[in-house]
């Protein structure tokens, strides 16, 4: 029974850590008009390096590339 107990609370303290992580992410910035390739919108803590905030506008960056690509096959116009 408190094997259960402690798992469920050390279960609780994870969940709730990454809340907050993704709640600590309240600065955003917008990249790019829906009509020519559409619009990035990425989310990030200003309080993170440099580097990290730029790793998340590249993945961004690459995601967006990539769902265009796929319209592309779908709709065949390029934008």
């Amino acid at each position: 029974m408190t094997d259960e107990i402690v798992a469920s609370l050390i279960h609780e303290l994870e969940r709730r850590s990454q809340e907050s992580a993704l709640n600590a992410r309240t600065d955003s910035i917008e990249i790019g008009t829906p009509s020519k390739g559409g619009v990035l919108k990425v989310y990030f803590d200003s309080g993170e390096s440099q580097e990290v905030i730029h790793a998340r506008i590249d993945r961004a960056a690459d995601a967006l590339r990539y769902g265009n690509q796929e319209r592309e096959k779908v709709v065949g116009v390029p934008q």
